[in-house]
């Protein structure tokens, strides 16, 4: 890893903080693969078998990004994004990852939306020189976003107009983490830790079977964190306002996009955690969550039958959901 990856981990790691409780006898091997945009940081229990884990795990996640990144023309998304029409075949994978992203869509009542990549480029959030997107560009841009704009027949996916492009980003990074801790499962690690920066994912039980214990960055004081979270297995996915966003004229514009408005979410919201046992849920419900602010979202939490819990941080504090008020603890002092 060159120095300048170096301080992007530093930077990224940060986001989600490990205590494993471990004794000082518990040796790990850890590896860090730069992918997806983001530093992937695997820590697994000692073991002279990691090196073959730790590159498969590469060969994985390399498959995954260039089959979904939509950076990449040659990708399954570049590809499908350049088309009139869609593809009348796409892979088994594709297909797949496309129907959850529309069932997501469909459940968040459109807050979660695959198909805001026009509105993604036109920001350019990450940009050098990042600039305000005009208003009535917005507004064009808006009447190609929508889940509807896009249809699953047979093996194929097809779009309701050349305009219409997906970005798989809200979901992607999700799909692999879960990719991975199921192969390293399958391997019987003992135990260990996925970070996809704001996506984690737990392998097995820890050696004093005590729960896993994660921090979740403050984001309103990045270098610091709010609280920790304990859990036995499954996920946990991040989305802030801090994490990519560009300031002009003392406000700030963030990553995640409303798919609603064409604007970056302005909901109250710095930061959503969201638990779950299906990473791509876990993923994609951090950022459907954010886009539907505190009040939405703790009603959607009442009324749906997908399993999940939430931390909320805004300015007005911390809310967890009631499944994991009692394992979350805030950070004392």
């Amino acid at each position: 890893m060159n120095i300048n990856h170096f301080f992007v981990y530093m930077l990224i790691i940060s986001i989600l903080c490990f205590s494993t409780g471990c004794t000082s006898s518990v040796h790990y091997d850890q590896t860090y693969i730069y992918a997806m945009d983001t530093i992937i940081s695997i820590k697994l229990a000692e073991s002279k078998d990691n090196e073959i884990y730790f590159r498969v795990c590469e060969k994985i996640i390399s498959d995954i990004e260039n089959r979904f990144s939509r950076t990449l023309e040659t990708s399954e998304v570049g590809l499908f994004n350049s088309s009139d029409e869609g593809f009348a075949s796409a892979s088994n994978e594709f297909v797949e990852l496309i129907t959850q992203a529309l069932t997501l869509s469909d459940k968040t009542n459109g807050a979660f939306d695959i198909t805001i990549a026009p509105l993604v480029s036109l920001w350019d959030i990450t940009a050098e020189n990042p600039s305000l997107p005009e208003e009535a560009a917005i507004k064009k841009v808006l009447s190609f976003v929508g889940a509807h704009q896009i249809e699953i027949f047979d093996s194929g996916v097809k779009k309701s107009s050349p305009m219409v492009q997906i970005d798989l980003g809200g979901i992607a990074k999700g799909y692999a983490l879960g990719k991975i801790v199921s192969y390293l499962n399958e391997q019987k690690v003992p135990y260990g830790t996925v970070s996809f920066g704001g996506n984690v994912g737990v392998v097995g039980q820890k050696p004093d079977q005590s729960a896993w214990k994660i921090g979740i960055k403050d984001p309103l004081h990045t270098e610091d964190q709010v609280g920790f979270v304990t859990i036995e297995s499954g996920y946990i996915a991040v989305s802030g306002d801090y994490e990519r966003y560009f300031e002009m004229d003392g406000k700030r514009y963030h990553h995640i996009i409303d798919p609603f408005t064409g604007y970056p979410a302005n909901t109250g919201l710095h930061s959503v955690a969201v638990i779950a046992e299906d990473p791509v849920w876990a993923d994609a419900l951090s950022t459907a969550l954010f886009v539907m602010g505190p009040v939405q979202a703790m009603q959607f939490y009442e009324s749906t039958q997908i399993p999940f819990e939430a931390v909320f941080i805004s300015d007005d504090g911390i809310v967890c959901t009631a499944g994991i008020k009692d394992n979350f603890s805030p950070k004392k002092g």
